[in-house]
């Protein structure tokens, strides 16, 4: 989500600028398609992965799949493979997956279970015993298959509280998170059509749903405030939830 488009729309509908804003809307900005996670970035998947690579290393990895996008020469609908038998390829895969899996979760797990949060990889730097040791800017400390054996129990359990949302439903569930986050923080005041229509508008910013005009007054402002609450409710219906 573009920072400067949301700071100019805040603007606009007067709310106030700070830290606290925009805390609340970096926490939901980075996901880019926040309505159809469970969980964010399928967190059992990278850990199932990641274990799944540690009992395969010594051997190739054999990937298989259908073709769906072809290139020339290749027919969709037809199986196509590949062997990764190179060991420093499958190294960094590796390390990728539990980097990736450590920004995902996001400090959830840290909670969840009071794990410290992974640090930088370290390496040594130069020939012993003049060496340095050194932070790699990207790699955070792999999991254990402990602590991948605890993430995978934790997200299917997860996953099968999940109540199953129909699209207005998952729409929904975005609008009503973000509404209570910023409601809460005191950001929002008593205006739900203003308030509503805000959160329609950080929709429109996200490319999300269509863009019927500015502002929040008039029939526009009704029809903003209408969709955000039939989404809402839409999904208040569906997860047993009220409000």
């Amino acid at each position: 989500m573009n920072d400067e488009q949301i700071k100019k729309l805040t603007e606009y509908y007067g709310y106030t600028i700070s830290e606290v804003v925009n805390k609340v809307l970096s926490f939901y900005s980075p996901i880019d398609d926040i309505e159809n996670y469970i969980p964010e970035g399928n967190n059992r998947q990278i850990a199932e992965l990641i274990k799944f690579l540690r009992s395969c290393k010594g051997s190739s990895l054999k990937i298989s799949s259908t073709i769906q996008n072809p290139y020339k020469g290749q027919v969709k609908g037809s199986n196509l493979s590949f062997n990764l038998n190179d060991k420093y390829t499958l190294f960094y895969l590796e390390q990728l997956l539990n980097t990736i899996l450590e920004k995902n979760q996001d400090g959830l797990y840290q909670f969840e279970f009071n794990w410290n949060f992974k640090e930088p990889i370290k390496y040594y730097k130069g020939i012993a015993p003049c060496y340095e040791i050194e932070e790699d800017s990207f790699f955070t400390e792999p999991y254990t298959d402990e602590e991948l054996n605890n993430i995978i129990e934790y997200e299917k359990e997860k996953e099968s509280n999940q109540p199953k949302l129909t699209q207005n439903g998952k729409i929904g569930r975005t609008c009503y998170s973000f509404y209570k986050a910023l409601k809460l923080q005191g950001i929002l005041g008593n205006n739900k059509t203003k308030d509503y229509s805000f959160i329609y508008d950080i929709l429109v910013i996200r490319g999300k749903v269509n863009d019927i005009g500015k502002g929040f007054s008039g029939t526009i402002g009704k029809e903003k405030y209408q969709n955000i609450r039939n989404w809402i409710n839409a999904y208040l219906t569906q997860s047993g939830k009220t409000e």
